[in-house]
């Protein structure tokens, strides 16, 4: 395993800002937004001038060229999913699929099912050849999001495929090889989970040929500014609204609210205003950051005019959706929420 600390001696770090920044010219996201481009435009940079990024980025340079898999490791929301699409679009493999597998999302008994697929008569109901997310991915770049939560009977058969580089699908008579980069990412402590025997020390090792850990946007505050900036931009681009502008108070309060959420609930948070902006200025009551972290001790307990957490939760989601003009997709993401738990809530409505 190479950690960012064992690279920094090696002469591949010390790449100039200029090679960084040329390489990172070519891909769209990275680019100026534009006003033609719509929605196609991409919202998923890997951004920031602090120390703790620009090695990072380093890193990244050096090994774009390669097929080394990597591991990424840091809290919810930091962007790991994002890092992963900025490595993958820097190599060779660019042109060639990037397939997400989120983990802890699929369940136990479909996981086989969508990897490796299927052949036709192989089970009831299949009635067609399924190729699973292994073979489309031929050539690219798997990112297995929450591998942490892969459930153990299962990780023996990841690691036989990144081993043998083939698989073979239900039902199959034949293996079929794969050509694929390995990307993995968690937000828990690997390590922890091998001693609880939860983990595969073989897989561990398999997956974290290179581990690059992600800090909180706390420890690196001066990244703040340059993603408001950019989301601003971005996002305004993406729901077709004129870019609002930030009150000197709102941008310092901004820069000073604690993002325990971390680049993910600034974004949410900046999509809510931009959405809700009514006379294009955002100010300092329009915010209402501190209110989602205290809860004022002058409020009577026992109050007629004060409503259920349910009831103001539901109360936001109407209020979501109409703005997303019933967009349930659009909506579940400004929400921070999956679509099935959205399609939950809206039926606790009916």
């Amino acid at each position: 395993m190479l950690s960012l600390e064992e690279q920094e001696s090696s002469q591949c770090l010390v790449v100039g800002a200029y090679a960084m920044q040329a390489a990172l010219s070519t891909i769209p996201y990275f680019s100026k937004p534009q006003a033609n481009r719509g929605s196609a435009i991409t919202i998923s940079p890997f951004l920031g001038s602090s120390e703790e990024v620009q090695k990072i980025l380093s890193v990244v340079y050096c090994i774009k060229d390669s097929s080394i898999s990597v591991l990424l490791t840091g809290p919810s929301g930091v962007g790991k999913d994002h890092l992963a699409r900025l490595i993958h679009s820097l190599s060779p493999r660019k042109d060639k699929p990037f397939v997400v597998v989120n983990c802890a999302n699929i369940p136990e008994t479909l996981f086989e099912e969508e990897l490796f697929g299927f052949k036709r008569g192989s089970f009831t109901g299949a009635d067609h050849d399924k190729p699973g997310l292994f073979e489309i991915a031929f050539g690219g770049t798997i990112f297995l999001d929450e591998i942490a939560d892969l459930p153990l009977s299962l990780q023996p058969k990841i690691l036989r495929v990144l081993q043998e580089n083939e698989f073979r699908p239900i039902g199959g008579n034949e293996r079929v090889n794969t050509d694929i980069r390995i990307i993995a990412a968690t937000n828990q402590n690997l390590e922890k989970l091998m001693q609880e025997k939860k983990f595969r020390e073989d897989l561990f090792y398999r997956i974290n040929a290179m581990e690059i850990t992600i800090p909180s946007l706390n420890e690196r505050r001066e990244d703040i500014e340059i993603l408001m900036d950019h989301y601003l931009n971005a996002l305004s681009d993406e729901n077709q609204k004129p870019k609002p502008q930030l009150s000197a108070q709102a941008r310092q309060k901004m820069l000073d609210y604690p993002w325990v959420g971390n680049v993910r609930e600034l974004k949410n948070v900046l999509e809510r205003l931009i959405l809700f902006a009514k006379k294009g200025m955002i100010e300092e009551e329009d915010l209402a950051l501190q209110e989602v972290r205290q809860i004022p001790v002058s409020i009577p307990l026992v109050s007629p005019t004060l409503k259920t957490l349910e009831e103001v939760e539901n109360e936001h989601v109407v209020l979501v959706l109409q703005a997303a003009r019933g967009n349930r997709s659009k909506a579940a993401k400004i929400l921070g929420i999956g679509r099935r738990t959205l399609y939950a809530k809206l039926g606790k409505l009916r």
